[in-house]
């Protein structure tokens, strides 16, 4: 029986994260379809821009995919 010999790949290594501010950068708001929460954001790059997707939930439980606006900072 042959036997697998693991490998360890190079990992990169980050620094550790640190809050910048005590405010989420996201949160519920409004009445419409982020009005109850908003969850799971993942960034991709798209046509050389960075564009940040998020779920959205309205008061109602009905649920969407969005691109927030957020203010340059």
């Amino acid at each position: 029986m042959k036997y697998l010999i693991p490998v360890l790949l190079a990992i990169p290594t980050f620094a550790p994260l640190q809050r910048t501010s005590r405010e989420p950068i996201l949160k519920p708001q409004g009445d419409g379809f982020e009005s109850a929460g908003v969850f799971n954001p993942a960034v991709i790059m798209y046509n050389g821009k960075f564009v940040m997707l998020c779920s959205g939930q309205t008061a109602y439980h009905f649920a969407f995919l969005f691109s927030p606006r957020l203010p340059p900072t």
